[in-house]
């Protein structure tokens, strides 16, 4: 009887340009989507028609990432292969349980 909401936040690290790096958290929080909506296994389907299902996307790209991150293309050790950059490449996903109507 109660609703679920699953958000999806994706990030990027800055490594490629702002349009770039927005267009793939899109492309990240899409494809998780996609696998817990359309994947049997999970058994979503009827309340997402019911309405009971909720899924939120939110594209940070690279907003929200680290200044130490370097955004230089020829700086592979800083951009990609950091910790830090490597963190920024991610999705999490936050659960919340809404009341009953």
């Amino acid at each position: 009887g109660y609703t679920v909401r699953i958000e999806i936040y994706s990030y990027t690290s800055p490594r490629a340009n702002a349009a770039y790096n927005e267009a793939l958290s899109k492309r990240r929080s899409q494809s998780v989507y996609k696998y817990l909506s359309e994947f049997d296994k999970f058994g979503f389907e009827e309340y997402l028609k019911k309405g009971q299902l909720i899924f939120d996307m939110v594209d940070y790209g690279e907003r929200s990432a680290s200044t130490k991150i370097s955004d230089q293309l020829e700086d592979e050790s800083n951009s990609i292969y950091s910790i830090e950059a490597s963190l920024e490449r991610r999705v999490e996903l936050n659960f919340q349980l809404l009341p009953k109507d």
